[in-house]
């Protein structure tokens, strides 16, 4: 996710906002690819609850990116 113009706190309403309708939705987790070398990423999906999961953990059909190389999923049914 880039957001642009970047203002302190966007990202974090954003997200907010995507668990909130997943939760509404009755979406079970969310996961996202990211690339290592992004570890503000990394530490923004981390303070939301996301933990890193390995490759042939992906669901089938999950459009890896050619650069992926990090998976993070969040569960929410708990």
């Amino acid at each position: 996710m880039m957001i642009r113009p970047w203002r302190p706190g966007d990202g974090q309403a954003l997200m907010d906002c995507l668990l909130a309708q997943a939760r509404l939705r009755g979406l079970d987790d969310i996961t996202v690819g990211t690339i290592a070398k992004f570890d503000g990423a990394l530490g923004f999906y981390a303070k939301n609850g996301y933990v890193q999961i390995p490759r042939n953990a992906l669901r089938f059909g999950f459009p890896v990116m050619a650069p992926d190389d990090i998976f993070c999923r969040l569960d929410l049914t708990s």
